[in-house]
């Protein structure tokens, strides 16, 4: 049995949507998203992450299998990120055992800090590795809305 089937549908496009609400949190925090971000966002479906937690994992990989159909899906919702990602928590809490909800979440904060870094990174040289204050407190942000400590 999948991760996936232990889900609906749209639970499952609620945990997908948790990648998007993640990533448009931390990019639009500084009134813009750049290249570099949105680079960063699509490395994530072409695997090579080594993603820990299985549920995280299967659903990268459900999204890259149709990433424009994924990204559509997602605009169609209209649900800002922070009540995204809360009904997100509520829906880990209910269906997933406490060890693989706090790995999901703690997932969804690297993605963020991955794509917190990703304007610093210029054909692949990092020029300062430091994520400003504005992308520090959305990734605390979006800790917080997970439930992580």
């Amino acid at each position: 049995m999948t991760m996936k089937e232990q889900y609906t549908a749209d639970e499952w496009n609620l945990l997908r949507n948790a990648v998007f609400w993640v990533f448009y949190f931390i990019a639009e925090v500084d009134g813009r998203v750049d290249r570099q971000e949105i680079d960063a966002l699509l490395s994530v479906f072409q695997g090579g992450l080594g993603l820990s937690n299985a549920l995280a994992r299967e659903v990268v990989a459900d999204i890259s299998l149709d990433v424009d159909g994924a990204i559509k899906t997602f605009e169609s919702v209209k649900r800002s990120a922070p009540m995204g990602l809360k009904d997100v928590a509520d829906l880990l809490v209910v269906k997933s055992d406490p060890e693989t909800a706090r790995a999901f979440s703690q997932t969804m904060v690297f993605l963020g800090t991955m794509f917190a870094r990703a304007s610093d990174n210029v054909l692949g040289e990092t020029k300062n590795t430091r994520i400003s204050q504005q992308e520090q407190m959305a990734i605390i942000i979006v800790a917080a809305i997970l439930r992580l400590d």
